[in-house]
């Protein structure tokens, strides 16, 4: 099995933390970002990473190198320019064409959650992607999902106050349920993100998926972290660490 992490970002709120460290490299207990991602893969049978970098690449490649201290493969493209996460993941495309299917991860992600309920989830369903979701009543995403069998009814990214405020009412939503930026997706993703100068995966990709009733969403049952503030780096440092 293949991966893609998506290391691409600038890290810009973070501070003074990623003035000469990219995002991925930030270290929790032990291990860098990217190293418990990397080590979670590897535990579902993924021996093939393929990384995408733009803010301090060097220091990523020299870390990391060709992935075989870690047990896998790595290999990296550099992104001269940002063109959001879609963008970031079409570069792989003639790398994963031919997977029945592959993980997408942002680098700034953190979870002990085991990958492989989300593989079984995503044959079971035959799903075009699949996706992990957590509750969270402050996040810039929101999901509305068939309880049932996981099924993503409809999908909000990035809303202004009167989006989100239209979307809890149109479907009485009590539960908050958010995108944890942990994908599990087919190539006919690919087939989306024609003659596009940015592409973002939820808002440009996810929609058509749901069209057609293929995305689906499985709840995280541990911990997950979002590093995007010194405030949840430090959260997860400190829950790493108990």
């Amino acid at each position: 099995m293949k991966a893609v992490i998506l290391c691409a970002g600038l890290g810009k709120r973070m501070g003074s933390y990623t003035k000469d460290c990219p995002k991925p490299l930030l270290k929790v207990k032990n291990l860098t970002i990217i190293e418990w991602q990397i080590i979670a893969l590897k535990k579902i049978g993924v021996t093939k990473i393929f990384i995408n970098l733009h803010y301090l690449p060097k220091m990523i490649v020299d870390h990391l190198k060709d992935g075989k201290y870690l047990g896998v493969k790595i290999e990296y493209i550099y992104q001269k320019r940002l063109n959001g996460t879609g963008g970031g993941l079409k570069l792989f495309e003639n790398f994963l064409k031919n997977e029945k299917f592959f993980f997408v991860i942002y680098g700034d992600i953190l979870t002990n959650e085991s990958l492989d309920e989300l593989v079984k989830f995503h044959i079971f369903n035959k799903a075009e992607c699949s996706m992990y979701f957590h509750e969270s009543e402050n996040s810039n995403s929101l999901l509305y999902i068939n309880e049932k069998n996981g099924s993503v009814i409809d999908f909000l990214e990035r809303p202004n106050l009167e989006e989100r405020k239209n979307f809890i009412e149109k479907y009485k939503i009590k539960n908050h349920y958010v995108n944890s930026c942990i994908y599990l997706m087919n190539p006919s993703i690919f087939s989306y993100m024609i003659n596009k100068n940015f592409i973002d995966i939820p808002r440009d990709i996810f929609h058509k998926i749901i069209s057609k009733n293929k995305l689906y969403a499985l709840k995280i049952k541990k911990t997950r972290f979002a590093i995007d503030t010194v405030e949840k780096l430090n959260h997860a440092r400190k829950v790493f660490a108990e």
